[in-house]
């Protein structure tokens, strides 16, 4: 089962390092800037993303979805936080969801029912290495010139032993030794 990241849209906009710099009222500016990182983020890693943002304040009275540069965001609903459609999203995918949240509530929810969680800062961290230009020789390249210049593709493909059993199968395997 391929995994889905889930961020806690809010929550990674407030806990971004850049945030004290270039902190704006503009919430809107705030979230197309995020959408805009993690579209970057999903074009190289090839993974899913949904950011979910809160609103439960001044929202619409449903939820609301929408897909930006390939990023689904979701809005909750009016008198909903976002905690609670990220608690609805790990009941339903379980094991195969990663979030994205400093949230220690969200975060102790999701493993429980199996998800990874990775922190707002961690997940900032992983987002500026992967974006960051490569540099070949003595000529730094940014994203678009990236491709021409590589000698071997970027690719997420794990190294390892091709004959191992899956996780699952050794899991089923440890069960059934116990019988």
């Amino acid at each position: 089962m391929s995994s889905k990241i889930v961020v806690d849209g809010y929550n990674l906009i407030r806990s971004s390092r850049y945030a004290g710099n270039r902190y704006t009222e503009n919430l809107e500016e705030e979230r197309g800037h995020l959408i805009y990182k993690l579209a970057r983020y999903q074009a190289i890693r090839r993974i899913p993303i949904t950011v979910v943002f809160d609103g439960w304040q001044g929202g619409y009275p449903i939820e609301t979805r929408d897909n930006i540069n390939g990023i689904k965001v979701i809005y909750s609903k009016l008198g909903e936080k976002a905690d609670e459609v990220i608690k609805r999203m790990a009941e339903k995918w379980r094991d195969s969801m990663i979030v994205i949240t400093s949230d220690r509530g969200i975060a102790d929810f999701v493993e429980n029912r199996g998800a990874a969680v990775i922190s707002s800062q961690e997940f900032e961290k992983r987002m500026e290495i992967v974006s960051y230009p490569v540099k070949t020789g003595d000529m730094m390249f940014k994203d678009e010139e990236r491709d021409k210049y590589i000698d071997r593709p970027i690719t997420t493909r794990k190294k390892g032993n091709p004959k191992r059993r899956s996780k699952i199968e050794r899991r089923k395997m440890a069960k059934l030794r116990k019988l």
